[in-house]
């Protein structure tokens, strides 16, 4: 995937609830599973081996790295991706798998005007609607989402790690093409992995490095409160919610512009107004 410019803003739908406060002063910011998100089809590509030399390759190798013998190897080769009446490619299915349970992702719209992303992710428009600003700390990391007729296949070994993370963790049916999603993924990095990142960019700034290993896996992360942008409040958001936002915002002394959402009088649109 060719990464292309990403909006100014990005927005995260969210129902009233006490959390938003910690968002609001930068200090816990949540980042999921996959596996527990509401579509039953998420980061559940296909896997398969490719017919050719290297998939035959693959096979032998991957047979090896689960302690089969030479001979079952090469039996594992010939029948490719048959061993003993155990498919490998579902063993390396079952390993990538882990892979995507220890990845955690927070999600984010490039639209704040969505009536039914108001629907299904602020309470039924009772909610809010932070904006954040795209260049700064992780949110500079966000990837948008691809939308799609079929189910991703990943073939091994020719789909590399890049592509693999592209069909996985990035394509999604295009009953969700609504949603215009771009998407933080936060994967759990191991110590060697940190400390050959930071070699390998010496020119990066400390709060740059801490940007892009700070990846823990599925958890809350901070960031710093100056990311966000602004706050837009639900056509249906009480004045008790109102009046709570309003409160939390003077707390994380964020001078940020709050919005009011409406209904605009002759279209199905959302217009909005400052308050």
């Amino acid at each position: 995937m060719v990464q292309v410019t990403v909006p100014s803003l990005i927005y995260k739908y969210l129902p009233p609830r006490d959390y938003v406060r910690d968002i609001l002063t930068g200090e816990s910011l949540r980042f999921s599973c996959p596996y527990s998100f509401n579509d039953p089809f998420e980061c559940r590509p296909r896997l398969e081996v490719s017919p050719d030399i290297q998939g035959k390759n693959f096979i032998h190798e991957i047979g090896k790295a689960y302690g089969y013998s030479p001979a079952d190897r090469v039996i594992a080769s010939a029948r490719q991706k048959r061993l003993r009446g155990k498919r490998l490619d579902l063993d390396e299915l079952s390993r990538f798998q882990n892979i995507i349970k220890a990845t955690g992702i927070c999600c984010f719209s490039s639209e704040k005007n969505d009536i039914l992303m108001w629907s299904h992710y602020a309470l039924d428009h009772s909610g809010l609607c932070i904006g954040f600003h795209s260049n700064r700390h992780f949110f500079r990391t966000a990837w948008e989402v691809e939308y799609s007729d079929h189910i991703p296949i990943i073939t091994r070994p020719h789909d590399d790690a890049h592509t693999m993370l592209e069909k996985a963790l990035l394509t999604k049916s295009k009953h969700w093409s609504y949603e215009k999603e771009w998407r933080i993924i936060r994967r759990t990095m191991t110590d060697q992995e940190v400390v050959q990142f930071n070699n390998q960019h010496r020119e990066y700034s400390r709060e740059d490095l801490e940007t892009f290993t700070n990846q823990r896996g599925p958890g809350f992360y901070k960031f710093p409160k100056e990311a966000i942008a602004e706050v837009t409040v639900g056509i249906k958001a009480t004045t008790e919610t109102v009046t709570r936002i309003k409160l939390w915002i003077a707390d994380a002394n964020l001078e940020i512009p709050l919005y009011q959402a409406k209904r605009h009088p002759s279209e199905f649109t959302i217009i909005f107004e400052q308050l």
